[in-house]
């Protein structure tokens, strides 16, 4: 399997493009570079200052999509086992299980919390699949059923607001929702988002700085250890330059199969000039499928 750079899709080796969005897989390795004959290509690659960070928030958007609002720990047993296995395969990049497993088990769902909680999994999952529709008409459900003015309703009506592409009054309602419940979690990922300005459509809001006061607000306020906001911190500090504190985010942390965190990681490395550990990080996630952009190839 291999990753579309573009949106996050995985899809089969011999897919020319991607059948999610269509962008075409570059054909260059790590491992072509060295067959080349040019002994001095990967290394270029790799240790040059990585730095055009709107480029690497493209490849690394899925990874923060899908922790807006994932919701773990529902009660009730076959509720419980069913929105768990939807949130692994969800964190695991494979939205479709996620979709099936919640769409076979929410009608059985009699209480309104717990339905609401399943709901904004499945939009989120509906998102992750560029089911735009799907996902605003999900979160409209899920909305009446959270309490008025609660972080729920500001984070579904934000939401909303994005995919309906109104990035200001997803931006109020983010920092509306924020001066009530600051420490929560998804409300400060949300504003990292937001102040990262993931697709460019909302160049006011681009603030590296404000990104990375609420990355850490996400941090700290995650009980569940999560990854997604352990990598949102890491591009958070990425885009401020602060490189050797992205490499200690995941001192003791198993990354092997994470090329998200395996890709920021050699960026990392590369800008302070750690030729080795840079090697090192973009050969395992190349290893693991994942492809070099054609920017990196650039003067």
């Amino acid at each position: 399997m291999k990753r579309c750079m573009q949106c996050g899709k995985k899809t089969d080796d011999h897919q020319p493009v991607c059948p999610n969005c269509g962008n075409p897989f570059s054909e260059k390795k790590v491992q072509n570079i060295k067959e080349s004959g040019d002994k001095t290509k990967e290394t270029d690659v790799i240790n040059k200052p990585l730095k055009k960070k709107q480029n690497i928030v493209r490849i690394l958007f899925f990874i923060i999509f899908i922790g807006w609002g994932i919701y773990q720990g529902i009660q009730g047993e076959i509720t419980e086992k069913a929105n768990d296995a939807a949130v692994d395969a969800h964190d695991a990049g494979n939205s479709q299980v996620a979709i099936q497993q919640l769409e076979e088990h929410i009608d059985g769902v009699m209480s309104p919390e717990k339905k609401a909680i399943m709901l904004t999994n499945l939009a989120y999952a509906y998102g992750a699949e560029g089911r735009i529709a799907d996902a605003i008409k999900t979160f409209k459900e899920a909305y009446t059923m959270v309490e008025e003015d609660s972080a729920d309703a500001y984070l579904m009506l934000g939401k909303i607001a994005l995919l309906e592409l109104k990035y200001n009054e997803a931006f109020e309602l983010y920092r509306q929702g924020y001066e009530v419940y600051p420490n929560d979690q998804r409300l400060n990922t949300a504003l990292v988002l937001m102040y990262l300005d993931l697709d460019e459509q909302a160049p006011e809001y681009l603030d590296y700085k404000q990104a990375l006061v609420h990355a850490k607000a996400a941090r700290a306020a995650d009980e569940w250890d999560t990854r997604t906001t352990r990598v949102n911190l890491s591009m958070a500090y990425f885009f401020n330059e602060e490189y050797d504190n992205v490499i200690q985010l995941f001192e003791d942390v198993s990354i092997d199969d994470d090329n998200d965190a395996l890709f920021i990681l050699a960026l990392s490395h590369a800008n302070l000039d750690h030729a080795e550990e840079a090697e090192k990080y973009i050969q395992l996630y190349v290893d693991n499928g994942g492809e070099i952009p054609e920017w990196m190839y650039e003067e």
